[in-house]
């Protein structure tokens, strides 16, 4: 495979999913150039103009609509592609600048597998594909904590992520119920002690049991991608079933999921009771992860996608 000329449009300050793109990208032999989809949305044409890339990789940032729409005029030859790392039970409640924005795509990208019937039918013109998102081994790992480090991460059930939450269907009437019961510690902005990376390394491991909570339980293939950094740091996941999980991960084996409220309280209740069985998921599911679910193996695919189209 000949060396593939990438524009990569994405967040980067946040360090996040821009990030562990970009070093996917390069991992795999990639000729890279970036653009902050964030602060800079309106150099895109001129970064595409200079590059001349065989593929533009952007984000859904709905700022890099305008620029999409030059290149796509412009520079015809150049494969582009869109990531939505997000999804919704309907369309329409993505900003509509957004859904435009993927208008101007050969191929969209959806971590949600169960959007791409409504995607379709919406956008006949652009090919949609499932991409779940993943973790980077490097960043995602195993830290052992120091003696106050335990004390300071330590509780039975961890969660990182945005409570309480609108948008998120089902999650402020699950931790209503199991913050009157449990030592449920949370992290997110609207408490202000959000986590990342190292930080979130320590806690998912500081916690007997972290959990999943997605909001979009009936949606194939939905995950969060909290999902992929808890197991990948070593962490217990207890994460909210959606169809399709069961074939994506062993569950039992790799993490453990609940249907609904009572049947998470009854896997609290047991895992809580049983931390052998908590290490040996853990570590099945590090491994699997680590294996099969990183982002050079994503970025593999839109790569083998790519030469498709060639």
């Amino acid at each position: 495979m000949k060396k593939v000329k990438v524009l990569l449009a994405f967040p980067m300050e946040d360090r996040q999913t821009g990030l562990f793109v970009k070093k996917a990208f390069l991992q795999l032999g990639g000729d890279m150039e970036t653009l902050d989809a964030n602060t800079e949305p309106e150099r895109l044409r001129e970064a595409v103009a200079s590059m001349r890339p065989d593929l533009m990789f952007c984000s859904r940032t709905p700022e890099l609509l305008d620029g999409a729409k030059a290149v796509k005029q412009d520079f015809p030859d150049v494969t582009r592609m869109c990531w939505n790392v997000d999804k919704r039970y309907r369309l329409d409640l993505f900003p509509e600048e957004m859904i435009e924005l993927f208008g101007q795509m050969d191929i969209l990208y959806t971590t949600a597998k169960g959007n791409i019937p409504q995607y379709k039918a919406i956008l006949p013109d652009v090919t949609v594909r499932h991409l779940q998102q993943g973790c980077d081994p490097e960043v995602h790992r195993t830290e052992e904590l120091t003696p106050e480090e335990v004390e300071k991460y330590k509780c039975d059930i961890m969660f990182a992520g945005t409570y309480p939450s609108k948008l998120h269907h089902g999650r402020d009437r699950l931790f209503k119920i199991l913050i009157k019961y449990y030592d449920l510690r949370i992290y997110g902005d609207v408490q202000g002690n959000r986590i990342e990376d190292s930080e979130q390394n320590k806690a998912n491991r500081g916690a007997k049991i972290v959990l999943g909570h997605n909001g979009w339980a009936m949606l194939e293939l939905s995950m969060s991608v909290r999902d992929y950094k808890v197991m990948g740091s070593g962490g217990f996941l207890l994460t909210e079933h959606c169809p399709g999980i069961k074939d994506w991960f062993s569950v039992g084996s790799d993490c453990e999921t609940y249907f609904s409220l009572d049947e998470c309280r009854k896997k609290l209740d047991y895992y809580l009771e049983h931390p052998e069985e908590r290490a040996r998921i853990a570590a099945t599911g590090q491994r699997t992860v680590h294996e099969h679910h990183t982002y050079v193996h994503r970025m593999r695919q839109v790569l083998a996608d790519y030469e498709g189209r060639k």
